[in-house]
C-alpha cells in the first residue's frame, strides 16, 4: 500500500495489505491440502484455533511491533526533524496552566486546551500531537527545548487561563522548539460570552504564524453557528474533564454533566456526541 503516515511515529512506515481468500494451506509429507473457511466444519475450526495458529499471530504482533520500534529508531534522535520533512509543520500544545488559584478550575483550562488543539487538527499543513501526550506535562515544570523533543515537534504552544465570574483572560505563546525563541505571543481579555471567539482567534493566529491553513468549511461553519448558552458549556467542560478515565463513577458523573448541558442548551450538538461517547465506554469497558 505504499508509505503511510502513522500518529506518533516520526517516519511514514510502509503498510501492507493482507487479503485472506477463505483458503488456509496445509503442508503435508509431499502433498498440499487445503482446509475449508473457519466456520465450515468442526475440523475446521479446531485448526483455526491450534497453537500453531495462535503462535503464528503472536509472532505477527510481535513482527509488527519490532518493525514499529525500528522505524522509531532508525529516525534518529531528533524526530522533529523527521516530521518536518513529512510536509506538515509538527505543533505540540501543553495542557494550559489555570490561574484562578482555585483547583477546581482546572477542568476549564484543561476544557480551552484541547479545544485548540482540536481546532488546530483542522489544518491538513499541521501535525498535532494526541492529547494523552501533551497532558502528561500537565502540572510539571516544562522545558520547551525537552517537550519539543519528546513529543516530537518543532513549535510548542504554552499558555494559560484565568476565569471570573463573567470574564477570562487566556494568555498564549507560540515557541520554536529547537531555538526556544517565541515566535508570537498575545493575552486576551474577554467576557466569558466571548469564549468561542477568543478560541477561534487564538487558533486562527497561530495557523497564520506558522504558514498553515485551516479548513475554509470549519471556519465558516464556525461563523454560522449559534452562540452555546455559557452554563451548558461549563457542564460540558466538566464532563469532558471526567470523561478521561475509565472508572466507571467518573464516566456515569460525566453523562449526568452532558444531560445536564443539553437540558439547558437543547441544540448544543457537542454535548450530544459527548453523552454518545459515555454509552459507547459504558459498553466497550463493560
Amino acid at each position: 500500500m505504499g508509505e503511510r503516515e502513522v500518529k506518533n511515529i516520526a517516519r511514514p512506515v510502509k503498510a501492507h495489505r493482507i487479503r485472506y481468500d477463505g483458503q488456509l494451506p496445509v503442508a503435508t509429507s509431499g502433498a498440499k491440502k487445503t482446509v475449508a473457511r473457519p466456520g465450515g466444519s468442526a475440523k475446521a475450526r479446531r485448526h483455526f484455533r491450534s497453537p500453531i495458529w495462535l503462535g503464528a499471530a503472536a509472532l505477527f504482533v510481535v513482527v509488527v511491533g519490532a518493525a514499529g520500534a525500528w522505524f522509531m529508531l532508525k529516525s534518529g534522535s531528533n524526530p522533529s526533524e523527521n516530521i518536518q520533512s513529512s510536509g506538515r509543520t509538527s505543533i505540540g500544545v501543553l495542557p494550559f496552566n489555570n490561574l484562578s488559584g482555585n483547583a477546581s478550575q482546572d477542568y476549564f483550562s484543561d476544557g480551552i486546551t484541547e479545544e485548540i488543539l482540536t481546532a488546530l487538527t483542522r489544518s491538513p499543513a499541521l501535525f498535532v500531537t494526541a492529547r494523552n501526550s501533551s497532558f502528561t506535562f500537565k502540572g510539571k515544570a516544562v522545558n520547551v527545548t525537552e517537550a519539543g523533543r519528546k513529543l516530537g515537534v518543532r513549535y510548542i504552544i504554552e499558555g494559560s487561563v484565568q476565569k471570573s465570574a463573567d470574564k477570562v483572560r487566556i494568555t498564549v505563546q507560540l515557541i520554536d522548539a529547537q531555538t526556544g525563541n517565541h515566535v508570537w505571543a498575545e493575552k486576551f481579555d474577554r467576557p466569558l460570552k466571548d469564549v468561542f471567539a477568543v478560541r477561534d482567534e487564538i487558533t486562527g493566529a497561530i495557523a497564520a504564524r506558522l504558514g498553515a491553513r485551516l479548513e475554509k468549511a470549519e471556519v465558516d461553519a464556525a461563523r454560522r453557528k449559534a452562540a452555546v448558552d455559557l452554563g451548558a458549556y461549563d457542564y460540558y467542560l466538566r464532563g469532558r474533564a471526567l470523561v478521561q478515565t475509565s472508572a466507571k463513577a467518573a464516566i456515569l458523573e460525566a453523562r449526568a454533566m452532558f444531560e445536564k448541558a443539553i437540558e439547558i442548551d437543547p441544540r448544543f450538538a457537542l454535548a450530544y456526541a459527548a453523552l454518545a461517547y459515555t454509552y459507547y465506554r459504558e459498553v466497550a469497558l463493560r
